[in-house]
């Protein structure tokens, strides 16, 4: 992977991330009530996105994440399948 001028690695050509996943993140929030999302959680979310590939099959359950992306994962697998 080649980087941009700012430092920034490009990952238009990846399997990584896809927008319709920040449709999806909002709607587990919203089905999830209860309280709001962690500081910790927003600060991790976003090496989250950075690292997932489009199956979230190389997520680590056993990682350092927090619960609330754990739970995500096995909300977005089940809409995959």
């Amino acid at each position: 992977m080649d980087a941009g001028e700012d430092g920034d690695v490009s990952m238009e050509h990846e399997d990584g991330w896809k927008p319709e996943y920040v449709q999806w993140w909002f709607d587990f929030l919203n089905e999830k009530g209860g309280r709001g999302v962690s500081k910790d959680t927003w600060i991790m979310f976003l090496d989250f996105v950075r690292s997932i590939n489009a199956q979230f099959s190389n997520y680590d359950m056993e990682a350092a994440w927090p619960s609330t992306i754990d739970d995500f994962v096995e909300y977005a697998k089940a809409r995959l399948s």
